[in-house]
């Protein structure tokens, strides 16, 4: 497993097995076009490389995940794992040359419509969730959705959830996952968002820390 894009670990009082997905490893749209995102290095990361949103319409990232890495018989929580406002101090960002810029401007363009978090399991059920982020507390029920479940983690990162599920516990093939974050329907430019991955945890270790 290439540990710079992913990185897994076991819970300690469970025997859990838990995973964390970098952003290299997920699919973002206009992701390898450096006009919209930048890719940044920062040592405390747990990955080696995070992206960076400059500016973008379309925002969406998906990604997949087998099963048959995960514990069977297991609840587990997908989040995608944030940070808004402002970039952190000290990163390098990677162009065709090598040089530091300061960080970026504060979040925008994120109060217009909520960004969408939604999880396919394997057994084909859809959910998804929804929040403002530029003001979290922000009702969403107007827009018809549930608000996310998110937690403050560290050092100004949030993880946001998309869904819950249970790996099955019999046979050789508990199938995928497949999770998106997503907001075109705004229509607007919106930007200044880090995103370091997605988390796939134990509901053990996530439950109690929703805000």
């Amino acid at each position: 497993m290439n540990s710079s894009i992913k990185k897994f670990w076991i819970e300690q009082a469970t025997g859990k097995l838990c995973f964390m997905l970098s952003a290299r490893n997920l699919n973002i749209t206009w992701g390898d076009d450096d006009r919209y995102w930048h890719w940044i290095s920062k040592d405390e990361s747990r990955l080696k490389e995070m992206a960076e949103l400059v500016a973008v319409c379309w925002f969406e990232v998906t990604g997949s995940f087998d099963c048959k890495l995960l514990s069977p018989g297991t609840a587990y929580s997908v989040s995608f794992r944030l940070k808004v406002h402002e970039s952190p101090r000290g990163i390098i960002r990677f162009f065709s040359l090598r040089t530091f810029i300061p960080p970026m401007p504060r979040a925008y363009g994120w109060n217009r419509k909520p960004v969408k978090f939604s999880l396919t399991t394997p057994c084909g059920d859809h959910q998804i969730y929804a929040r403002y982020l530029s003001d979290m507390n922000r009702p969403v029920e107007t827009e018809g959705y549930q608000m996310a479940p998110f937690r403050h983690v560290e050092e100004g990162w949030m993880e946001f959830d998309a869904g819950r599920f249970v790996v099955e516990e019999k046979g050789d093939d508990p199938g995928n996952i497949e999770f998106c974050m997503r907001e075109w329907e705004g229509g607007n430019w919106k930007g200044g968002l880090l995103l370091e991955g997605v988390t796939i945890l134990p509901i053990s270790l996530v439950r109690g820390r929703e805000e």
